[in-house]
Parts: C-alpha cells; sequence; structure tokens
C-alpha cells in the first residue's frame, strides 16, 4: 500500500515552520498522485499475487486525479481506497 497527505502551503520541519512552500498544493499534490502510482505499479510487477493499494485522502484534487486514471489504474488491478476526515474508508474490500 502506497499512502500520501495531501500538501499544505507551509513547511512542518521545525526549522522551516511557517515558511510558505514555492509549489501551490494541488501541484504538488499531482506530483504525489504520480508518486504513489509509479509505487503501485512497481509492486504489481514484483508481486503480482499482492493487492496493490494507493491510500489518499479525500480531496477534490485527488479525486479528479483518480477520475482522470481510473481506467488505466483498474486495468492494472490497482486499487483506492479514500480516507474521509471521520476516520472512514471508502473503497475497502467487502468482507465475506
Amino acid at each position: 500500500m502506497e499512502v500520501k497527505g495531501f500538501p499544505t502551503t507551509t513547511y512542518a520541519d521545525p526549522r522551516r515552520s511557517g515558511e510558505a512552500k514555492p509549489t501551490q498544493p494541488s501541484t504538488q499534490a499531482g506530483h504525489w498522485y504520480s508518486q504513489a502510482v509509479v509505487a503501485a505499479m512497481r509492486l504489481r510487477t514484483r508481486h503480482p499475487e499482492f493487492l496493490s493499494v494507493i491510500g489518499l485522502p479525500d480531496y477534490p484534487r485527488y479525486r479528479t486525479l483518480f477520475a482522470e486514471t481510473r481506467g488505466s489504474l483498474d486495468a492494472a488491478g490497482i486499487h483506492l481506497w479514500w480516507v474521509h476526515a471521520s476516520g472512514a474508508v471508502e473503497g475497502l474490500p467487502a468482507q465475506g
């Protein structure tokens, strides 16, 4: 499983606390999404018997990126799980 958060506008590093990041969160989210997809693809190649999952917080930017790549992720057997602010996870496989 590859998990990403959502970028902030300032640094979390205490040495740079409060300093504005040069990259907009929406742009950075696109980079992080791409990194998660590549990591999930590499896992599928190395271990095709594993469940390959991307976990993301439920933000509109990530929803848009997923909508643009869903067909390819489905074809590659890569799942996406949404983590809501409540802590609920959408997309988990059905228990049975």
